[in-house]
């Protein structure tokens, strides 16, 4: 290429001579499309590298992501709740699904001040502030001195006299006063098959419609580590379990290039988590 130059330069400068010849033209349009055919080739193969590198890299960052935000939930797991709820329920249904309970600070440290005479009684709590409280909520209203108590829905509240409604069903007693009240949280994480090609981690709260919680889980697994050091897929009571363990895998959104069968990336993500409000007494 170097000797075609200088000649192609002679040429150009040396005995009044101009051009190029027919063949020079032809080489060096041989020697370019070469040059730019490795050029291009190289280029297209460091671009597809980078695809597969931010394709990889999405995947894994979206199981973690999704495996985190899983074990922050599962952490309040019976929080404040009194023993005799069952703040946890799972099914070994590959995909694995769960169900966990705890309370939220909308009624923390509010209890009946007034008794009730019937089941059908509104639930005075003079004195304490209902502010958060909203018509839908779940509260589950508890009687210490009987360990006894149950959930309702509050179907209206009344801020100024510190009232709460529950119109739609009675309660199966009357409780006395000084029966502790709490707001529940109940939430169910489950894989959703409806799009095969895109499923999705999704969460059912209490009384709402499912919601996407991560996209493209194609797989949620839990192992349960017991209080006697045994680990298990599925759990004969919940109170025995002192920790779990969250698998996550996730996929890529559209299938590898150049894939004869379609494959999808895949990448799993694990961590275990404790329970902090399990076998405290």
């Amino acid at each position: 290429m170097k000797k075609l130059i200088e000649k192609i330069a002679k040429n150009n400068l040396g005995n009044g001579d101009s051009g190029f010849t027919m063949v020079e033209i032809l080489i060096a349009l041989i020697v370019a499309s070469v040059v730019i055919s490795v050029a291009f080739e190289l280029y297209i193969t460091q671009h597809n590298q980078l695809l597969v590198q931010e394709d990889v890299s999405e995947i894994q960052g979206n199981a973690r992501a999704a495996a985190e935000l899983l074990a922050e939930e599962i952490r309040k797991t019976g929080f404040l709740l009194p023993g005799i709820v069952t703040s946890m329920e799972a099914a070994n249904s590959n995909p694995d699904t769960l169900v966990i309970k705890y309370a939220t600070p909308k009624l923390a440290g509010v209890y009946l001040d007034q008794p009730m005479v019937t089941g059908s009684d509104v639930l005075r709590c003079t004195g304490n502030p209902l502010n958060e409280l909203v018509a839908g909520d779940w509260v589950f209203i508890y009687d210490e001195a009987a360990d006894t108590g149950e959930a309702f829905v509050v179907t209206d509240v009344n801020y100024q006299y510190s009232a709460i409604y529950h119109d739609l069903n009675p309660l199966g007693r009357a409780y006395p006063a000084g029966s502790a009240l709490y707001a529940i949280a109940r939430n169910k994480f489950y894989v959703d098959y409806s799009n095969h090609a895109n499923p999705n981690l999704m969460i059912e709260r209490l009384g709402q419609s499912p919601e996407i919680y991560a996209e493209n889980i194609e797989h949620l697994d839990f192992e349960y580590y017991l209080e006697d050091g045994t680990s298990t897929t599925m759990y004969a009571n919940p109170f025995d379990v002192r920790m779990i363990g969250i698998n996550v895998r996730a996929k890529s959104l559209r299938p590898e290039l150049n894939s004869p069968n379609g494959d999808y990336r895949k990448r799993d993500f694990s961590l275990k988590v404790k329970l902090r409000n399990f076998g405290l007494s």
